[in-house]
């Protein structure tokens, strides 16, 4: 079976999961589409530490659309904490470059608090969203979160 053949779930990374190499260690089968937007939804850094999304009808959240296959998306459970509560998952539309909305699986933290980020958390969510050509404005308005640390 191949790596496409594994993959049956679209999931929408806009925290540390942008970043490939994470993502390849959590989820070997992973394949990453590209970039995509969320609507309605802001990003934040709560008050564990990590990414999260938070509605907002004025706000839209830059992410990743990767396909997986059921093993990563049982792995990412896992690394998410879903049995945990830490995050639940949901399906939401996500928005192509290309104009396309199709449904994705995003995890949601159950604390919505801002707060600092982690130590080099920050650094692996720059990082994918350079790798991944985010909008400029975005990843500046990224790097701004750098100042709550």
């Amino acid at each position: 079976m191949t790596k496409l053949e594994a993959a049956t779930q679209r999931y929408f990374a806009y925290g540390s999961n942008m970043w490939i190499e994470q993502m390849h260690e959590r989820c070997p089968h992973a394949i990453p589409v590209g970039p995509a937007r969320l609507d309605g939804y802001r990003f934040l850094i709560n008050g564990d530490g990590y990414a999260t999304i938070v509605e907002d009808k004025e706000s839209f959240t830059y992410g990743i659309e990767w396909l997986l296959s059921p093993s990563d998306e049982i792995a990412l459970d896992g690394y998410e904490g879903v049995i945990r509560s830490f995050y639940t998952k949901t399906t939401l539309p996500i928005h192509a470059p290309q104009g396309n909305t199709r449904q994705a699986m995003v995890y949601i933290a159950s604390n919505n608090t801002p707060g600092p980020p982690a130590r080099g958390y920050l650094v692996k969510i720059l990082t994918g969203a350079r790798a991944f050509k985010l909008p400029a404005a975005y990843q500046d308005f990224l790097k701004r979160f750098q100042n709550h640390s």
